[in-house]
């Protein structure tokens, strides 16, 4: 049980770190791009420096949650598998919400 439980909590927290940096790229591709159009991007820099800290707070949650998953013992392991998949739960819905907002803007 205790080799099951590592290997789900291992895959979880992969899953939700990878989301959650996912954002975080994103949120700088789009800040790159709308720095590129200068005055007319700055409506779009304005929105990423104001979630760019958010999407940083569910990586580092994410990456927590990964590396506890990697403790020996089994409350730790489901700890950070509770930690990185809701940080990558919470970093996809951000992802879908800036992509609905600036859906063909750039």
């Amino acid at each position: 049980m205790s080799d099951v439980i590592s290997i789900l909590s291992f895959l979880v927290a992969l899953v939700g770190m990878v989301a959650a940096a996912a954002n975080t790229c994103y949120l700088a591709i789009l800040s790159s791009a709308a720095n590129q159009r200068g005055q007319s991007g700055e409506a779009t820099v304005t929105y990423v420096r104001g979630h760019r800290n958010l999407g940083v707070a569910f990586t580092v949650a994410a990456v927590a949650g990964f590396l506890l998953t990697l403790a020996n013992t089994e409350a730790l392991q489901i700890i950070g598998l509770l930690i990185a998949g809701g940080a990558g739960v919470a970093g996809y819905l951000a992802l879908r919400g800036t992509q609905r907002e600036f859906r063909g803007s750039l």
